[in-house]
């Protein structure tokens, strides 16, 4: 077990370079296309549920930093404030600095798939992300990128440093495989339980644990909720609510609560259980106090062996039929949500899941499981660097790809 330090310093971007590298982003995704995405999240969010507005904006995060960046710049009429600098803009700038990177080499048809996936609502701009950022690990380590023909199936691009070629996969699993309780109805829940605290003049953090049964009918479920919350006192809640659901937690007449500001609420909503989704709503009390609601909701998961037997049978076949066998080949794994890529050397599925892989692919040189990039920031801009947990293969015929590059920091697993 090693540890490889980094062989080049991590992408820094300052913040004086933010408005060209948006610009030169709005300018690749097209204001006609940004348009169209605006108004189809606009037609989805005319009903007035706030839950889904966040969930839209966790799978669509460009758009709202976009508006953001229009908000704040007069639409391109006055510099950026520095002192008005989102979160959101960060990040923006972040895909922009990605796209001058990789951009360039980029076929049209190519190009096109991924202005699609950067402005789809439903989630597929995460992959696509963690797509430009493998390539720009590569480039940054003096590789040549050359993606694949949009309708060949085959890995997501090749690297080439020297005589050295490989190819690179890319797979991304979603932390919620495993849960049985999905997006649409978590946020009707939400919203309905929510709203039923609020017409009750109650706030405070509650914990809603929806059981299997009540999952076949959600609807019914919500419709309960703003009965219960009529009987409700401040003070300590534990209540069943439908066949098989819990409600538990501490309740305060609104605008007496302790959630009084934003950074309170969203302290306390990131206290969530594990696997819990955490949803906040503030309000305005009748006495003029901001008071927010904070609630913690889970449903039932699938055994977590389900989600290994899932990333095996993927990345087997990804290895097999999509990373030729006349070139080494990494696989790039992230799963959604892991933080800390000490998960991966500590639980045992990695290395069992890298290693029947391995065992009937000899060109796959390894597989890195990595976490999700992380942003920190500097006095002047922001550096990002990836942690990873990287896996060899003992048994790949291509000595060559012994030099390869593993990410920004690595920890690596020989013995696998």
């Amino acid at each position: 077990m090693s540890e490889q330090k980094p062989m080049v310093p991590p992408i820094e971007v300052t913040t004086a370079q933010f408005p060209e590298l948006i610009r030169g982003l709005k300018a690749f995704l097209r204001q006609k296309n940004i348009d169209n995405a605006i108004q189809s999240i606009s037609k989805l969010e005319s009903d007035g549920n706030r839950f889904r507005s966040m969930l839209l904006r966790e799978k669509q995060p460009w758009l709202s930093a976009i508006a953001e960046f229009d908000r704040l710049t007069l639409r391109g009429s006055r510099p950026l404030p520095g002192n008005a600098i989102t979160d959101e803009i960060y990040f923006l700038s972040y895909l922009g600095a990605l796209l001058r990177e990789v951009g360039g080499s980029l076929p049209a048809a190519l190009a096109d798939r991924f202005r699609a996936r950067f402005l789809d609502l439903h989630g597929k701009s995460a992959p696509a992300l963690m797509e430009w950022e493998t390539a720009f690990f590569y480039k940054r380590h003096g590789f040549a990128i050359v993606w694949n023909d949009v309708n060949v199936k085959g890995a997501e691009f090749c690297a080439t440093r020297g005589e050295l070629a490989v190819e690179v996969e890319c797979k991304q699993f979603k932390r919620g495989y495993l849960e049985e309780l999905s997006d649409k109805p978590a946020n009707d829940l939400a919203h309905a339980f929510l709203s039923a605290l609020a017409s009750a003049s109650l706030s405070g953090t509650v914990e809603l644990r929806v059981g299997k049964v009540d999952l076949a009918d959600t609807a019914r479920l919500c419709e309960e909720f703003a009965a219960l919350a009529k009987g409700w006192k401040p003070g300590t809640v534990d209540t069943k609510a439908g066949a098989d659901s819990t409600i538990k937690g501490t309740l305060f007449v609104l605008g007496e609560g302790p959630l009084q500001t934003t950074q309170e609420a969203d302290a306390e909503a990131a206290k969530k259980p594990h696997h819990a989704r955490s949803f906040s709503r503030g309000f305005r009390s009748s006495s003029g106090k901001h008071e927010a609601i904070v609630v913690w909701l889970s449903g039932p998961r699938l055994p977590v062996d389900n989600l290994f037997s899932h990333m095996l049978e993927v990345l087997s076949g990804a290895a097999q039929e999509q990373l030729q066998k006349g070139r080494p080949g990494v696989l790039v794994v992230e799963i959604e949500g892991f933080e800390d890529a000490k998960i991966f050397r500590d639980q045992k599925a990695f290395s069992y899941i890298s290693g029947q892989i391995f065992s009937k692919a000899d060109h796959i040189a390894s597989i890195i499981w990595r976490c999700g990039v992380h942003a920190e920031r500097t006095d002047s801009g922001f550096v990002l660097v990836h942690d990873a947990f990287r896996i060899k293969n003992p048994q790949c015929r291509f000595p060559e790809a012994e030099g390869l590059p593993g990410l920004d920091i690595v920890r690596e697993d020989e013995s696998a």
